[in-house]
Protein backbone atom coordinates (compact mmCIF):
# COMPACT_ATOMS: atom_id res chain seq x y z
CA UNK A 1 0.00 0.00 0.00
CA UNK A 2 1.13 3.56 -0.90
CA UNK A 3 -0.26 6.86 0.85
CA UNK A 4 0.78 9.64 -1.78
CA UNK A 5 0.51 13.51 -0.01
CA UNK A 6 -2.14 16.01 -1.80
CA UNK A 7 -1.92 19.93 -2.03
CA UNK A 8 -4.01 19.50 1.87
CA UNK A 9 -2.40 22.71 3.32
CA UNK A 10 -2.66 24.58 -0.13
CA UNK A 11 -6.16 24.11 -0.76
CA UNK A 12 -6.99 24.51 2.50
CA UNK A 13 -5.23 28.30 2.60
CA UNK A 14 -6.77 29.34 -0.86
CA UNK A 15 -10.21 28.70 0.64
CA UNK A 16 -10.16 31.64 2.49
CA UNK A 17 -11.22 29.79 5.82
CA UNK A 18 -14.50 28.37 3.98
CA UNK A 19 -12.52 24.96 3.61
CA UNK A 20 -11.64 23.86 7.33
CA UNK A 21 -12.02 19.75 7.95
CA UNK A 22 -10.62 18.25 10.73
CA UNK A 23 -6.51 17.03 9.98
CA UNK A 24 -6.01 13.35 8.84
CA UNK A 25 -5.66 11.16 11.07
CA UNK A 26 -3.39 8.61 9.79
CA UNK A 27 -3.56 6.08 13.04
CA UNK A 28 -7.78 6.07 11.83
CA UNK A 29 -7.25 5.67 7.95
CA UNK A 30 -4.50 2.86 8.80
CA UNK A 31 -6.88 0.70 11.31
CA UNK A 32 -9.69 1.70 9.19
CA UNK A 33 -7.93 0.11 5.80
CA UNK A 34 -6.59 -2.57 8.26
CA UNK A 35 -10.25 -3.61 9.17
CA UNK A 36 -11.73 -3.23 5.58
CA UNK A 37 -8.54 -5.54 4.52
CA UNK A 38 -9.55 -8.14 7.38
CA UNK A 39 -13.59 -8.27 6.75
CA UNK A 40 -12.91 -9.07 2.52
CA UNK A 41 -10.09 -11.18 2.51
CA UNK A 42 -9.39 -12.82 6.08
CA UNK A 43 -12.24 -14.70 6.63
CA UNK A 44 -13.24 -17.94 4.74
CA UNK A 45 -16.12 -17.92 2.44
CA UNK A 46 -17.47 -20.09 0.10
CA UNK A 47 -18.50 -19.74 -3.42
CA UNK A 48 -21.76 -17.33 -3.42
CA UNK A 49 -22.38 -17.20 -6.75
CA UNK A 50 -22.79 -21.02 -7.34
CA UNK A 51 -24.79 -21.02 -4.20
CA UNK A 52 -27.01 -18.30 -5.65
CA UNK A 53 -27.03 -20.25 -9.22
CA UNK A 54 -28.07 -23.31 -8.08
CA UNK A 55 -30.73 -22.03 -5.95
CA UNK A 56 -32.24 -19.70 -8.61
CA UNK A 57 -30.90 -21.20 -11.60
CA UNK A 58 -33.34 -18.78 -13.81
CA UNK A 59 -32.47 -15.85 -12.34
CA UNK A 60 -29.71 -13.15 -13.42
CA UNK A 61 -27.09 -13.15 -11.24
CA UNK A 62 -23.84 -10.46 -11.96
CA UNK A 63 -20.06 -11.56 -11.30
CA UNK A 64 -19.62 -9.18 -8.34
CA UNK A 65 -19.21 -11.84 -6.09
CA UNK A 66 -15.76 -12.12 -4.25
CA UNK A 67 -13.65 -15.52 -4.70
CA UNK A 68 -14.93 -18.77 -2.45
CA UNK A 69 -11.29 -18.46 0.07
CA UNK A 70 -10.42 -21.65 1.82
CA UNK A 71 -9.65 -21.45 5.90
CA UNK A 72 -6.37 -21.87 4.92
CA UNK A 73 -5.75 -18.94 2.29
CA UNK A 74 -7.78 -16.37 4.84
CA UNK A 75 -5.18 -17.36 7.61
CA UNK A 76 -2.34 -16.50 5.22
CA UNK A 77 -4.25 -13.42 4.38
CA UNK A 78 -4.86 -12.05 7.95
CA UNK A 79 -1.75 -12.99 9.13
CA UNK A 80 -0.16 -11.29 6.06
CA UNK A 81 -2.89 -7.98 6.87
CA UNK A 82 -1.63 -7.87 10.20
CA UNK A 83 2.07 -7.75 9.16
CA UNK A 84 1.46 -4.99 7.06
CA UNK A 85 -0.54 -3.10 9.63
CA UNK A 86 2.23 -3.82 11.95
CA UNK A 87 4.97 -2.20 10.07
CA UNK A 88 3.18 0.87 8.64
CA UNK A 89 2.34 1.73 11.69
CA UNK A 90 6.13 0.80 13.26
CA UNK A 91 5.16 -1.91 16.20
Amino acid sequence: MEFWEDRWAEHERASGGRFAPPAPDRAAALADVRDQALERWAGPRGDVRARLVAALPNATIGHGFGPAVPAERAAAARAAVLRAYAAAVGT
